[in-house]
């Protein structure tokens, strides 16, 4: 087989027939000649195809090839332009009058056979009518292959938007649930803490500080939600608010309520200050009594009448810390000089030289022995060697 040839000039059927370097007669629409305009929107492999100049018949070719070297596609070809002839000449012979022999007849078929020539030209027009048509619905195809490929883009397009819109639905509506038990969880009333939830528990009947107090110091954690509630916090302003209380511990009791328990500060003394008396603990930590109340307390005075120092205030804690509850509550008042010498003053009158605050634990136990004597002076500065009188 012929290689493929690039398209040539396509020539009309008028045209002269050339002819090849073989003598053998090359056809009006050679497959060189292939038009451009119907071949323009093949492809390759169709291109080669159609050009390939074994697939249409050449006129006089086959009679020049020998029958052994002719390819199958030539054979085919011989047979076909054989038909055709033969055709041809069955009607010119059904148009003769007179029934002849079989020389007779064969002759006739020779003078009034049509040209062999306009046969092959009529083969030709009809492969390249076939062929011109072929290459039309190839061209047409591709021509709607743009479309078709637009129109499912089209689709695909259509599809991913509503997809995208179905997503954006779903999260949207996700977003409004989420929004909506935050709000029902965090700042609705759904949990929002009533004071008639919160339980205060280390209070006794006879104590200074009521339930009504702690209520009162974390008011504005009413009607808030107990998510939204730092116990901690709490916690720390109970304790600033109330003197009294020494340590707060604040949890939550679901749906709608707190438990607070607090531990109170004792009161030790009074402090005398400008002829005033002020509630002191152990700590030294002043607390709001009742003027009834910080009476009753030994007092706590210098020896000057001044606001004690730091080191004073010490030295009075230390002693009250030793003495017992029952020694204390015996002990009027106790005084403190320049000296840090302390000075105790019982109820009934009886006066205690105590001295620095070193060895307090067994002066006060010395101190608890002596007072069963009801003596009118006891000196314990030297525990060792205690003196009363």
């Amino acid at each position: 087989m012929r290689p493929p040839r690039r398209p040539g000039r396509p020539r009309s059927l008028g045209e002269a027939q050339p002819r090849t370097s073989g003598g053998e007669v090359r056809r009006a629409s050679d497959p060189r000649a292939i038009d451009d305009i119907a071949t323009a929107a093949l492809s390759p492999d169709e291109a080669r195809l159609l050009a390939d100049p074994s697939n249409y018949p050449v006129v006089g070719q086959e009679e020049r090839t020998p029958a052994s070297q002719r390819t199958d596609v030539q054979r085919q070809t011989s047979a076909g332009h054989k038909r055709v002839a033969k055709n041809a000449n069955d009607k010119a012979v059904q148009h003769g009058s007179v029934h002849m022999g079989t020389g007779e007849v064969a002759r006739t078929k020779e003078s009034h056979a049509p040209d062999p020539q306009p046969a092959s030209e009529s083969a030709v027009s009809a492969y390249e009518s076939a062929r011109r048509k072929m290459a039309s619905s190839v061209a047409s195809s591709r021509e709607s292959e743009p479309d078709e490929i637009s129109a499912r883009r089209r689709e695909r397009q259509a599809e991913r938007r509503r997809l995208w819109g179905k997503r954006a639905l779903v999260g949207l509506g996700s977003l409004v649930i989420i929004l909506g038990v935050v709000w029902a969880l965090f700042f609705s009333p759904l949990l929002g803490v009533k004071s008639a939830n919160v339980q205060v528990t280390g209070i006794s009947k006879d104590s200074s500080v009521s339930a009504a107090d702690i209520l009162e110091s974390i008011s504005e954690a009413d009607g808030t939600s107990i998510l939204r509630i730092n116990v901690g916090k709490l916690a720390t302003e109970i304790q600033d608010k109330v003197s009294l209380v020494k340590t707060a511990t604040v949890s939550r009791d679901w749906p709608n309520g707190l438990t607070v328990d607090v531990t109170l500060r004792t009161p030790v003394a009074c402090l005398v200050v400008d002829d005033s008396c002020v509630g002191l603990d152990s700590d030294g930590v002043q607390l709001e009594l009742p003027q009834e109340s910080a009476d009753a307390l030994p007092h706590l005075t210098t020896q000057n009448g001044e606001a004690p120092t730091s080191e004073t205030m010490e030295t009075m804690l230390v002693v009250l810390a030793a003495l017992d509850s029952g020694t204390r509550s015996s002990v009027a008042s106790i005084e403190v000089d320049e000296n840090l010498q302390a000075t105790l003053t019982l109820s009934g009158g009886a006066t205690v030289l105590w001295g620095d605050t070193e060895d307090s634990d067994l002066k006060a136990t010395v101190l608890k022995a002596l007072m069963t004597q009801n003596a009118q002076y006891y000196d314990v500065s030297a525990p060792t060697a205690p003196v009363t009188r």
